[in-house]
């Protein structure tokens, strides 16, 4: 890994890229926020707590940063996870309250698949003989 940069947006988002130069951090902070980052105004600030370290959402909240939890989308800062006692579950770059909100996002998704499968069958069986071949 290499030097870890916080990068803004005007908007107040932030995020933690690695890079070795405050240019390509500010390009990285930019692609992964879904922004253009050569028409915005982007700060990026050296963040040296996480160099050479993966950055997850617990160790930023330990930073006083907040993260929204990734099925229910309640902010989770440190006082929050301490007042409510909760058990946060981190998956990847998201953050849950806990188990329950993880185990409830993996079953909405679960079910959307099994509509696509569902949706994509009847396709095939409408379509059969169209054209000349089987679809």
């Amino acid at each position: 890994m290499s030097k870890a940069w916080k990068v803004e947006c005007p908007d107040g988002l932030a995020v933690v890229v690695h890079a070795e130069t405050r240019g390509r951090a500010r390009s990285l902070g930019a692609s992964e926020l879904g922004y253009q980052w050569e028409y915005m105004d982007y700060r990026a600030t050296r963040f040296p707590a996480f160099d050479n370290r993966r950055v997850s959402p617990l160790a930023l909240i330990g930073e006083g940063w907040w993260w929204q939890c990734g099925a229910c989308q309640v902010v989770l800062d440190e006082e929050r996870i301490n007042d409510d006692e909760l058990e946060p579950v981190e998956s990847g770059h998201d953050l849950f309250c806990g188990q329950g909100c993880l185990d409830y996002l993996r079953a909405q998704q679960e079910k959307f698949q099994r509509q696509i499968r569902r949706w994509k069958q009847q396709l095939a069986n409408a379509t059969k003989g169209i054209g000349g071949h089987d679809a």
